[in-house]
């Protein structure tokens, strides 16, 4: 299942025009753990956001959704992290 999570992630981005001034993206992975993969100022452009999520690590077992929920609202969703 991990996989084709990654696989969907992977077509949603695809939809999108990734760059500096347009779409970023960020992600989260989450299981028992959540774990910022990266932010939205690593990468601009939908090649390196692809390979990003093509290595994304496994968090663990398990989907507390409300961890991700929470680590995004607390780092992910801040200006350091690229949020605009």
């Amino acid at each position: 299942i991990f996989l084709q999570a990654l696989d969907f992630d992977i077509n949603v981005v695809d939809g999108f025009e990734v760059a500096e001034n347009k779409t970023r993206v960020g992600m989260i992975s989450f299981s028992d753990i959540s774990q910022l993969v990266f932010d939205f100022n690593r990468y601009s452009d939908k090649s390196s956001v692809n390979d990003a999520i093509r290595n994304a690590p496994k968090a663990g077992q398990g989907t507390n959704t409300h961890l991700a929920l929470q680590q995004a609202k607390n780092v992910l969703l801040q200006t350091s992290s690229g949020m605009r």
